[in-house]
C-alpha cells in the first residue's frame, strides 16, 4: 500500500534525523535499499520488487474509472508512471517484458472507456515504444481485428 500512499497523499524528504533503527541480517528491511533510484541487491528480491509493483500497477489499471476520479486528468499517468519506477528503461519507456505488456492488453477496453482510444493512445505512446504500443493494441483487439484502429489504418493504406 506504500505506494498509494504516496500518490495520494505525497510523500517529503527531511534532511534531519527522526528516528532510528538498526538493520541486521534478519530483519526485512537489511534486505532491500531504501535510497531512492537504488535497486535491491538480492536477485530474488528484486524479481519480488518488480512483482508488487506490477501487482500495483495492475490495480490502477483494472480500476482506472475510479481512480481516475481521485486522479483527474494527467495526474493518473503521472501515477502510473510513478508506481513503474523500475520498469521502465532511461528513456521512460516501460521495458519489453510480457506481463507489463499483458497488463495494458488485458486493462486495455476499461481504459478505452474511461479515456476514450484518442486519449489512451496519446498516453501509452510516451510510456511504451512504438513496437509495444502496437503489441498491446492488436493484443486487446485480437479477437476482433476490424474494430482496431491500427488495423484499420493498415487496411485503408493498402
Amino acid at each position: 500500500l506504500n505506494p498509494f500512499c504516496h500518490l495520494f497523499g505525497g510523500s517529503g524528504l527531511i534532511d534531519r534525523q527522526l528516528s532510528a533503527y538498526r538493520l541486521h541480517g534478519a530483519n526485512y528491511f537489511s534486505q532491500r535499499e531504501s535510497v531512492y533510484k537504488l535497486g535491491a541487491g538480492k536477485p530474488e528480491v528484486r524479481q519480488l520488487a518488480v512483482r508488487e509493483r506490477l501487482e500495483t500497477i495492475q490495480i490502477l489499471l483494472e480500476r482506472a474509472a475510479h481512480f481516475e476520479q481521485i486522479l483527474p486528468g494527467r495526474r493518473f499517468w503521472k501515477a502510473v508512471d510513478q508506481l513503474s519506477e523500475g520498469l521502465r528503461d532511461q528513456t521512460g519507456k516501460f521495458l519489453t517484458r510480457p506481463d507489463t505488456l499483458q497488463l495494458f492488453i488485458d486493462n486495455y477496453e476499461s481504459l478505452r472507456q474511461v479515456f476514450g482510444e484518442a486519449e489512451l493512445i496519446a498516453n501509452l505512446r510516451p510510456i511504451l515504444t512504438p513496437k509495444d504500443l502496437r503489441v498491446v493494441i492488436r493484443g486487446a483487439y485480437g479477437r476482433s481485428p476490424a474494430a482496431c484502429p491500427l488495423c484499420r489504418r493498415n487496411q485503408a493504406g493498402s
